[in-house]
């Protein structure tokens, strides 16, 4: 089996984070990964968002910040091969239509549509725990389709 094909069956078995993690990305000449690659028809961008506050305003403790990103990250990382983490701020209406900001932890991962898919039912297990551990009234995870990737 040439270098090309195994690089496509490995993407094909374990999706593109995983290959690069696994075979590593300086071990894969750009050229076999394009044409490796080259039946890949979409990527995803998959993101979770880190609440600081609960559902009544009051903000989450250190502990509980810190124990919701290590979980998160956590999950991120063996479902896609590795994630990013950036900060942002937001807001949203309670109860009393009162306007609460907040700062939050936005965790990004890219993967195959494939393995999005796969994946998918971990995501939703991870944002109902969130939603609990977070006394959250809902939980924003967003998946969206990502014209161009490239792992150099």
């Amino acid at each position: 089996m040439d270098n090309t094909a195994y690089i496509r069956e490995y993407v094909d078995r374990y999706g593109l984070g995983w290959a690069l993690n696994r075979l590593g990305k300086d071990n894969i000449e750009s050229e076999e990964l394009q044409e490796a690659m080259k039946e890949r028809i979409q990527m995803k961008e998959v993101r979770v968002y880190i609440p600081s506050k609960d559902k009544y305003g009051q903000s989450l403790s250190e502990n509980a910040k810190a124990m919701l990103e290590y979980d998160i990250v956590g999950v991120m990382v063996d479902c896609y091969g590795g994630c990013t983490l950036t900060t942002g701020e937001g807001a949203w209406t309670n109860d009393k239509y009162e306007v609460v900001k907040e700062s939050m932890t936005i965790v990004s991962s890219y993967t195959d549509d494939e393995t999005e898919a796969e994946k998918r039912d971990q995501l939703v297990k991870l944002a109902e725990w969130i939603k609990d551990y977070a006394k959250q009234e809902a939980v924003l995870i967003s998946i969206k389709p990502v014209d161009e990737v490239l792992f150099i």
